[in-house]
């Protein structure tokens, strides 16, 4: 247990275009929040149903849980933040990405809704703590009362 609680992901649900990080919400609050998801492109606009982000800090500040729930299911992947900026863990490009409304841009194509490329199985990552923090992740996820509720992501 003491593991699960090393690698929790517990931070504050931010929104993609706001001034401010809010704190978490309550899904029916959430639900009564504007999406704002802008990206320098227009084909990248994602409409409210299309799928929602949520970004959810490790305590260290370095590690970020980002979730992707789409129409089908939900994804998650790990975003180490660097001096160089934000990386996906274990994905094959090391290219760093100044905000994280970057890296899922960059990751987005103009025909789908969502970033294909973090739909693919990321690859064993060499970094020591990676299979433990994404094990532990995925646990805390399945058993998070906040899962639910609607949140999107800030740069």
């Amino acid at each position: 247990m003491a593991s699960h609680k090393r690698f929790s992901f517990q931070g504050p649900a931010v929104t993609l275009g706001a001034a401010a990080a809010t704190s978490r919400l309550h899904p029916a609050a959430a639900a009564t929040q504007p999406q704002q998801r802008q990206f320098s492109r227009p084909q990248h606009q994602l409409a409210q149903t299309d799928g929602e982000f949520e970004l959810r800090p490790h305590s260290d500040g370095r590690w970020f849980a980002l979730n992707i729930s789409y129409g089908s299911g939900t994804i998650t992947r790990i975003i180490e933040k660097s001096p160089e900026g934000f990386m996906v863990l274990g994905s094959q490009s090391k290219r760093a990405f100044p905000t994280l409304a970057a890296l899922i841009e960059h990751y987005m194509v103009p025909s789908v809704d969502l970033p294909c490329p973090l739909r693919r199985r990321a690859r064993k990552s060499t970094h020591p703590q990676a299979s433990a923090v994404t094990s532990t992740l995925a646990s805390h996820l399945a058993h998070s009362p906040q899962r639910s509720a609607r949140r999107v992501v800030q740069h």
